[in-house]
């Protein structure tokens, strides 16, 4: 195994991650990533090493004792990996694909794994783009602030956060972007206006106010009201339905019996 995670980080050090690599924004960049990230931690002596470049003696990179923040420069020979695990994250125009092990770094690369992936996600992103999104209702959008705050303790949320969680992250290359940040801007602003939510003094962002609780239980409470008078009504129906029924068998009888005398 030790051969194996010397074979991969060496075949990833070919085309070695720059210092600073493009995540997000500038997309042309982000296109044109196709290189590897190496990492390979040692437990004796407790140690991380960030592969660079191989060399006679082995491979190079930057070293980090476990308790040090600055790494330095060194060269570890090739047997020093055989008890290392190493991490090989490849980036590949928009797509990530870590590695935990030589085996799937090695199957990966063999069975194209990153072209494979920047397949999908770009046929997921056209499937994504032919459907129409529904917009949200006001309610639904408050209900989502209630529970960013209450239950998993965002302080402040988004309507980039919104589309983000509701739509997945394609929601920014959907035709209807423009119009779906129009919308919920304006949902937020009436939300802000109504007293449910404050807006941030950055004008994007919003927090949850006390009063959503009453406007939630309030809606509920009318929620609850419609449909006990839906039932009432469903069956109020049934039985009118019934007494129809009953009065139709008595007729018949009746006339029947009429007939036969």
């Amino acid at each position: 195994m030790g051969y194996l995670n010397f074979a991969a980080l060496t075949w990833a050090s070919r085309d070695p991650a720059p210092e600073s690599i493009p995540l997000s924004g500038d997309d042309a960049k982000i296109q044109k990533r196709r290189y590897f990230s190496s990492r390979a931690e040692f437990s004796s002596p407790d140690g991380r090493m960030l592969v660079k470049f191989a060399c006679p003696e082995g491979l190079s990179g930057l070293y980090w004792h476990n308790n040090e923040s600055g790494g330095f420069e060194v060269s570890i020979p090739k047997k020093s990996f055989r008890a290392a695990s190493i991490s090989i994250t490849h980036y590949f125009r928009k797509v990530e694909i870590n590695y935990t092990s030589a085996l799937s770094f090695f199957w990966g690369r063999i069975t194209f794994l990153h072209r494979r992936a920047a397949f999908k996600m770009a046929f997921d992103r056209w499937l994504f783009g032919r459907k129409s999104l529904e917009e949200a209702s006001r309610i639904e959008v408050l209900r989502w602030c209630h529970r960013k705050s209450v239950y998993e303790n965002f302080t402040v949320f988004s309507r980039w956060t919104f589309l983000s969680e509701k739509y997945g992250d394609n929601w920014i290359f959907h035709p209807q972007k423009d119009s779906l940040l129009s919308y919920y801007k304006w949902v937020m602003l009436s939300l802000d206006a109504s007293g449910d939510l404050k807006k941030a003094n950055d004008g994007a962002n919003f927090s949850l106010e006390p009063k959503a609780i009453q406007t939630l239980v309030e809606f509920d409470a009318d929620l609850q009201r419609h449909n006990d008078s839906r039932k009432q009504q469903h069956r109020m129906s049934g039985l009118t339905s019934a007494l129809v029924f009953v009065g139709l068998v008595q007729v018949i009888v009746t006339a029947l019996s009429v007939i036969t005398n």
